[in-house]
């Protein structure tokens, strides 16, 4: 249950913040090192702080835009990769499509922890922006920030 719950609040987290404009941070030599042992190609790197103890990197890795999530520690908690409909599994992108017909999705994004992953999309409904957790049998679910 903690798994699914770091998931599903770095999924709010990395929806919330990636639109806004943020500044880089100075990082610790071990998450450094860290970082360019896992993502040896890593191009445009960018550090910030998502979280009180939880560092985003983002950047571009073969041609795809990226993140990748760690703890103050330096051990990875996750990554996620920027997407767009057309990447979606087939049943999953026809649940989209039914679900938000003639909304506009602002940003999708997979997101993979080691032990769970799942897609994670924002859409401005009524004026707002809802955060969702797809599965890829087409399932939807709206995330909510009640993470006690």
């Amino acid at each position: 249950m903690k798994k699914m719950i770091l998931v599903a609040t770095i999924g709010l987290v990395n929806l919330a913040v990636s639109a806004a404009p943020l500044s880089t941070v100075p990082v610790s030599s071990t998450i450094n090192y860290k970082f360019k042992e896992q993502f040896v190609k890593a191009e445009n790197v960018s550090w910030h702080w998502v979280a009180a103890r939880m560092l985003k990197a983002k950047f571009e890795l073969n041609g795809e835009r990226m993140a990748a999530f760690f703890d103050e520690s330096g051990d990875l908690v996750a990554t996620s990769v920027e997407l767009s409909k057309s990447d979606l599994p087939d049943k999953l992108k026809a649940g989209v499509e039914k679900a938000f017909a003639g909304k506009a999705i602002a940003e999708m994004n997979y997101i993979d922890q080691q032990t769970d992953g799942g897609y994670y999309f924002s859409v401005m409904e009524d004026g707002k922006t809802k955060i969702y957790r797809a599965y890829r049998n087409g399932k939807i679910k709206e995330v909510t920030e009640e993470l006690d």
